[in-house]
């Protein structure tokens, strides 16, 4: 069963606030109400609250599989979900959902991006394409021509220029500059026969700039969109690199998780990586940084839990010793940080 727990006191203890069933996939925030979140869980559909946790019900539509979730921007009744495999939409904040997966060719949905500037564009990345509507999901065309049939994990709309978009499958990242008209491979990054990328972030100060984590290779960026690839990771350590979070507001400062449990941290200008106390002896999954406070950040891991570090991942403190041990996603109120911070993990929702 999943839960949600609050705390007062910076994470150090938790209590139970409300009880979900379930287990949570996924989690989406009202970008325009940070109180109302939807959950999605793998058997037992969706869950809403309006009152940022406190309470939780469940949605009457029983989608079964929820693995995505999406809000677009300035649409606040509008939901989209990827359940089972198949894309869902509500225009009525969950109440009504209607199947939108028109192409009805056994295709799996794996991914779903909206363009922020315009919310009747919407992509949805394939286990053999790409669809795009231009219609808000009333139809849909193929917008896969040079992907080759990939399997698309992940698609981005870019917020600054909407008509590229990027999206990756296995080892490959693919752009289109013309609204996925055409894709070409940008993903030069092939330092062994297996070679996949296992995480991917942007720069928040250049929208052509990203960081990609590389099985067994490394770190590497790109500041032409993938065009070509510098490796940036030397002074890391052999074990693959599982996280990156880049500074919001100071791009020269990254961060990097390991699969052995390190935080790195690179210095000014580049030039180096340092690290601190080890956080766990798990793989690192996922890295947030406090972009109010932003010497704080949290680390999740897969299997012993969330750490938070006040001293830009020098020492870490367990924050939270009832929040679940697998720790998949946080999220961040972006009304303020010092409200409230969300943590996705095997157990549920998770409030401090």
């Amino acid at each position: 069963a999943g839960g949600i727990y609050t705390t007062t006191n910076g994470g150090e203890h938790w209590y139970p606030s409300a009880r979900i069933t379930g287990t949570v996939q996924c989690m989406a925030m009202d970008p325009e109400n940070p109180n109302t979140l939807y959950v999605g869980t793998a058997n037992d559909g969706i869950f809403k609250t309006l009152d940022g946790g406190n309470f939780w019900f469940r949605l009457r539509e029983k989608l079964d599989g929820v693995s995505t979730l999406v809000i677009p921007p300035r649409t606040q009744k509008t939901l989209y979900a990827i359940a089972a495999g198949k894309v869902w939409k509500t225009e009525t904040e969950g109440f009504v959902w209607s199947f939108a997966d028109s192409w009805r060719d056994g295709s799996i949905a794996r991914s779903l991006a909206v363009n922020p500037q315009n919310p009747q564009e919407v992509y949805v990345g394939l286990s053999d394409g790409l669809h795009r509507s231009e219609d808000a999901r009333q139809s849909w065309a193929p917008s896969q021509a040079g992907l080759d049939n990939a399997d698309v994990r992940t698609v981005i709309v870019d917020p600054i220029e909407p008509s590229v978009i990027y999206a990756s499958s296995g080892n490959q990242l693919f752009i289109s500059v013309n609204s996925g008209a055409s894709w070409e491979s940008r993903s030069s990054i092939q330092a062994y026969k297996d070679t996949r990328i296992l995480a991917l972030e942007g720069d928040p100060q250049d929208g052509e700039a990203f960081y990609a984590a590389v099985y067994g290779a490394g770190l590497f960026k790109t500041t032409d969109r993938g065009q070509h690839w510098e490796h940036v990771g030397a002074g890391l350590p052999i074990a693959s690199i599982t996280a990156v979070e880049v500074d919001p507001v100071d791009d020269e400062t990254v961060y990097v998780g390991t699969q052995k449990g390190f935080v790195y941290r690179r210095t000014c200008c580049g030039r180096a990586w340092v690290f601190g106390q080890r956080v766990a002896e798990r793989p690192i999954s996922t890295l947030t940084i406090d972009p109010e406070q932003r010497t704080c950040i949290y680390a999740g891991t897969q299997g012993q839990g969330l750490y938070r570090s006040d001293d830009q991942g020098t020492t870490w403190v367990l924050a939270g010793s009832d929040v679940g041990t697998d720790i998949r996603q946080v999220v961040i109120d972006p009304r303020g940080p010092g409200i409230t911070v969300f943590a996705v993990t095997e157990e549920g929702v998770f409030r401090s």
